[in-house]
């Protein structure tokens, strides 16, 4: 059996006044990087062909053209908390695991880790103890947050060969972690991972665990890029002020920030390679930031109520935002979601989903996005306009 980490690299944007200090020019951009294709809901995946999801505790892996179910994996006794395609498709990852709530000493009884061969719906290595990061970008890897011997929090993380469950590297961690979505990444050539905790980002060599720089920040929008480099946005800050600031991990130095006003801001999400990132006011237009010039471009009106999620697309041509599905002042809000062009801030399309209704996210090509409810509403991500609804029918394997 072997224990897979999740690490985490961030990139640090801030926004603030008029003031740039524009410094080095951003590293080439990783081709391949399995972390640009973001999902929010990370015990679902959608790899443009095939929907990887779960019923209950089974795994489910369903066929996104007809919503056949393919196969029905059942390893799993308890909340599942993490699936995810492994870069070619012939492999997945899923980890079940329930964290305690703020009220409660609740323990979770099946935390651990388990690689599938999609093929032929059979599980290849079951790694108990541990919640899974990610694959690393040629999918010979994966890393994993390591439980304590009590069960009471992870304090480690992990790295793992993928088929022969060997564990590689194993780092103890500075202090105790959640193991969240966005808290562990490898890095785009794999050959680093980054671990978030609190509140800095810390980089390791994925060979031997060697630490190799590490950066603090304050608490908002973060996001390790494609580049290598981590983006940070502070949305709270003095006056309606923010920053947003790019930092080299490795040497915790400053590549460049600037200052914006930032009046009404709720939300927002970086491109992966972190050149852009985009905002969205509580009352006012779409703010989209060129963060090589420090200049900004308004886009379509925003809605007047919160955005829940807001994801690029793995191109970094589209914005999604979803929203509604609850009460906002003294009325209740339609749950939608917003289409958005990432050169213009344009509003392509906003579309209606239900109440239970989940933006899963994009297709690894961006062409699709994918919502999940009652039913699966696949939709093209040009135009908005609905190629396909799925019923499906998620009983046993014969």
């Amino acid at each position: 059996m072997f224990y897979i980490p999740l690490i985490a690299f961030v990139v640090i944007w801030v926004g603030v006044s008029g003031q740039q200090a524009l410094g080095q020019p951003m590293p080439p951009v990783a081709t391949q990087w399995k972390q640009s294709i973001e999902r929010w809901y990370r015990d679902w995946d959608y790899d443009g062909k095939r929907i990887l999801g779960h019923v209950d505790d089974d795994i489910c892996l369903w066929d996104a053209a007809t919503g056949q179910l393919l196969h029905r994996l059942k390893d799993h006794k308890e909340r599942i908390e993490k699936v995810q395609f492994s870069p070619d498709g012939r492999h997945s990852l899923s980890s079940s695991w329930i964290s305690p709530g703020p009220m409660t000493d609740v323990k979770s009884k099946d935390t651990r880790t388990i690689l599938w061969d999609l093929e032929t719906g059979q599980s290849k290595q079951v790694l108990p103890g541990q919640v899974a990061g990610e694959f690393s970008p040629d999918g010979t890897r994966i890393i994993t947050f390591s439980e304590t011997k009590d069960g009471t929090s992870f304090d480690a993380v992990a790295v793992w060969d993928v088929l022969a469950g060997r564990e590689l590297v194993k780092v103890k961690l500075d202090r105790s972690a959640e193991p969240k979505f966005n808290r562990l990444h490898f890095s785009p050539d794999g050959t680093r991972f980054v671990n978030i905790n609190g509140r800095s980002a810390v980089l390791y060599d994925s060979s031997d665990g060697r630490e190799l720089g590490r950066v603090s920040f304050i608490n908002g929008i973060h996001r390790y890029t494609s580049t290598g480099s981590l983006a940070y946005f502070d949305l709270v800050r003095e006056m309606g002020r923010g920053k947003i600031s790019h930092f080299d991990i490795a040497s915790g130095r400053s590549l460049r920030s600037f200052e914006q006003y930032l009046d009404g801001f709720l939300d927002g999400a970086w491109t992966h390679d972190g050149r852009k990132f985009a905002g969205f006011p509580f009352d006012g237009a779409i703010k989209i930031w060129h963060c090589e010039s420090g200049t900004a471009i308004t886009g379509a009106q925003g809605r007047r109520f919160h955005q829940h999620f807001v994801i690029v697309s793995p191109d970094n041509s589209r914005l999604a935002a979803t929203w509604g599905g609850g009460p906002v002042g003294n009325k209740e809000v339609d749950p939608e979601f917003g289409l958005y062009d990432m050169q213009t801030g344009a509003e392509i399309a906003v579309i209606g989903r239900s109440k239970t209704g989940r933006l899963v996210g994009f297709s690894p090509d961006s062409k699709t996005i994918l919502v999940e409810g009652s039913k699966f509403e696949i939709y093209n991500s040009v135009d908005g306009k609905g190629i396909r609804s799925l019923t499906v029918e998620p009983v046993a394997n014969p």
